[in-house]
């Protein structure tokens, strides 16, 4: 798949059907996240945990209101240090590395989703969760993309356009 197509084939899916992700894709993921820009060099600040383990994706999904990873049968965090002086560069290298894995798992016939509210909303409310992540000491959860299959077909489109000014 060309580049833009997986870019503009990309969308948010919230219909996992649960069916395995090989380690081989997760690997291709994982290159992908790796390529990602980060901003000053700071690879250090990011941490990524493949959450695979379905006990330990249930207690999440049954820890909050909803199911907040739609059935993903994979989830991958990425968690960054904690540091108040560059948290906005710590979100946005977190994004980009987010945005790299889902591009990547659209080339590779996976759906996904980025998630961000339930590690900023619900987990930090329950420490015990939490340390089963086994984050290295100061880093917290920023965002995770969610990769499966879904259970139907994507959607034709879907993407609205952004203003665009040239000047």
């Amino acid at each position: 798949m060309e580049t833009l197509d997986a870019i503009k084939a990309r969308h948010s899916t919230r219909n996992f059907n649960g069916k395995p992700v090989s380690d081989e894709q997760i690997v291709k993921i994982l290159e992908a996240a790796d390529a990602a820009p980060i901003g000053m060099g700071k690879n250090d600040t990011l941490q990524i945990t493949v959450i695979k383990d379905p006990d330990l994706i249930n207690e999440f999904r049954n820890a909050g209101d909803r199911d907040f990873s739609y059935g993903a049968p994979v989830l991958i965090l990425v968690s960054t240090k904690d540091d108040e002086q560059f948290a906005s560069l710590n979100i946005a290298n977190a994004s980009c590395v987010i945005e790299n894995m889902l591009i990547e798992a659209t080339d590779l016939d996976l759906q996904s989703i980025y998630l961000w509210g339930f590690w900023h909303f619900g987990l930090p409310k329950m420490p015990e969760l939490q340390a089963k992540l086994n984050l290295p000491e100061g880093f917290s959860p920023m965002a995770s993309a969610a990769i499966g299959y879904a259970d139907d077909a994507p959607a034709a489109g879907g993407h609205t356009g952004i203003a665009h000014a040239i000047i």
